[in-house]
């Protein structure tokens, strides 16, 4: 799906790329992920409008760790990447708030011997965006009136100076090398991949939701980290392992 906000985002932040290497000074870097924790199963309908139906909760498909082992992998050539001490849950629930998390990453022990920090946290969406009127947040599996259910991988990717806590660069999580190609992060999907509870979503649907999402989201962060300037070219995308 495309929307004029990430379209204007992508003019934006290609006009600033072009102002030289942003990381001139950064050698070596710290990722952490925090979208990996929870997948909404959300609906809509014509009478009731968008409702939250359940929620599952995936820490056991390590997605995050997938994620930190993916980009620091497409980064290895550039950077140096370094396992660092922070807390998951601070930048979680800062991530509306840039200026907290600059206050965050300022705070952080100078031992984890960084010069920068690559955050992957989730993204809103919002029902002005386009999305079929339905806010979405993260990682979603959204039943969508007329149709039908979608796989939702919403995200961002933030570099962040670790002395300074300055945003130093920026990208939306998405498919589409160049701004006539972006798409958002969402697969069509048949009805197995949604329930209304969660008790009701068997094991097996479960390992197949899984294998999506990772899929999806692990072979989209090259287009991130491309649109971030934190690599040269984007490499051909390979299906994710079905168990991260």
């Amino acid at each position: 799906m495309k929307s004029f906000f990430s379209f204007l985002w992508l003019v934006l932040f290609a006009t600033s790329a072009a102002a030289g290497d942003r990381y001139a000074n950064i050698h070596t870097v710290g990722i952490v992920s925090v979208i990996g924790d929870v997948v909404t199963m959300s609906s809509s309908s014509l009478l009731t409008g968008a409702s939250n139906d359940c929620f599952l909760y995936i820490d056991d498909w390590r997605l995050d760790d997938a994620i930190v082992d993916k980009i620091a992998t497409l980064l290895s050539p550039r950077f140096t990447t370094k396992s660092v001490t922070l807390s998951r849950a601070s930048l979680f629930n800062l991530r509306d708030s840039e200026s907290g998390i600059r206050r965050y990453i300022t705070t952080l022990p100078a031992e984890n011997g960084v010069d920068a920090y690559i955050i992957v946290s989730k993204r809103y969406l919002s029902a002005s965006q386009g999305i079929n009127s339905v806010p979405v947040f993260g990682l979603t599996v959204l039943d969508r009136f007329l149709f039908g259910p979608g796989v939702f991988a919403l995200y961002q990717v933030e570099v962040v100076d670790a002395k300074s806590g300055k945003q130093i660069g920026f990208a939306l999580g998405h498919t589409g090398a160049g701004f006539p190609n972006f798409r958002e992060v969402i697969k069509d999907v048949d009805k197995s991949f949604w329930s209304a509870t969660a008790s009701e979503f068997s094991a097996e649907q479960k390992q197949k939701l899984k294998s999506v999402v990772s899929e999806m989201t692990l072979n989209s962060l090259p287009y991130a980290l491309y649109t971030a300037d934190l690599i040269p070219e984007i490499p051909p995308a390979a299906p994710a392992s079905s168990s991260p």
